[in-house]
């Protein structure tokens, strides 16, 4: 899943990119952040465990983590969202699992009964502290407004699913 900037113009930029393999989809909801009872960055366990398949025709309730990140969202722009089955070469599922995968075919539900959502948290830019450090400029732009001292723990901004 990738989150992307998309200008008037129609031109993009990555903002933000996160996968999961549904059959590693449990939630430690202990180690997750939550925030007013709304899921922000589901931790996934990723463990043998915790694994458990997919059952085709069955909707399946994922949640997507996609790692933090800060960025300026111009008026006029628009948020996209990327669903793809495969990020390869750049995530690949252990070998065990690519027979598993094979001609799956995946649906985004979008009915009342079963919504999808996207989670997005926002922030006051007037909120945010300077940074003592000079990270230059972002190719000569000031599109990208990012303050190192709010990524100091591991929490991601999200998507938060797909239900």
């Amino acid at each position: 899943m990738t989150l992307d900037d998309v200008s008037t113009d129609g031109s993009s930029r990555p903002l933000a990119t996160g996968a999961l393999l549904g059959s590693m989809r449990e939630v430690d909801g202990s180690r997750s952040w939550v925030v007013d009872g709304k899921l922000i960055a589901p931790y996934h366990p990723m463990t043998k465990a915790a694994e458990k398949a997919l059952v085709p025709g069955q909707v399946t309730r994922l949640d997507i983590e996609i790692p933090a990140t800060l960025a300026r969202v111009r008026a006029g722009h628009r948020i996209r969202i990327t669903i793809s089955g495969s990020r390869a070469p750049y995530l690949v599922p252990p070998a065990y699992k690519t027979g598993d995968l094979a001609g799956g075919v995946y649906e985004v539900q979008r009915t009342a009964i079963h919504a999808s959502r996207v989670n997005i948290p926002l922030v006051d830019p007037d909120g945010l502290a300077t940074s003592p450090v000079n990270w230059g400029d972002w190719h000569g732009k000031d599109e990208f407004a990012v303050d190192p001292g709010m990524i100091v723990q591991p929490s991601r901004v999200p998507l938060s699913k797909l239900q």
